[in-house]
């Protein structure tokens, strides 16, 4: 059988083993009382959602560094390769309700600064305040 082996006594006679399937992980928790498993697989949803919350995360970062008000509303041009462009599509709504922007616009951006978000990704991004 493939995975790892995670067993515990249960009592003198007799001991309980769980084996784990590939890509999980097993751990004790409450002295033993609880196995939790968890699948370590990441899938394609689940990264393209990690992305938009790091581009939310930037975005929620130039904010701070321009000192703008909670209540400030934003245009946000961004800028980055296919994965960038799909999680902004796909999470747009998410992205623009949790950072306040009235536009997300993908669009070639020139400056040279890149943001690294994650996976080695990167990003350019310009925010304005929306008037």
């Amino acid at each position: 059988a493939t995975g790892r082996h995670f067993g515990m006594e249960v009592s003198d006679e007799y001991i309980l083993e769980k084996e784990s399937k590939d890509g999980t992980d097993n751990r004790e928790i409450n002295n033993g009382n609880f196995i939790v498993s968890l699948n370590l697989n990441i899938d394609e949803n689940l990264e393209t959602e990690g992305i938009a919350r790091d581009i939310l995360r930037a975005i929620q970062n130039a904010r701070k560094e321009k000192n703008l008000d909670v209540s400030d509303k934003i245009i946000c041009n961004i800028d980055g390769n296919k994965q960038i462009k799909k999680a902004v599509e796909i999470y747009e709504d998410y992205i623009k309700a949790n950072s306040l922007s009235e536009k997300l616009i993908f669009d070639e951006i020139s400056s040279e600064a890149k943001i690294l978000i994650s996976n080695n990704l990167h990003i350019k991004l310009v925010i304005n305040t929306q008037n």
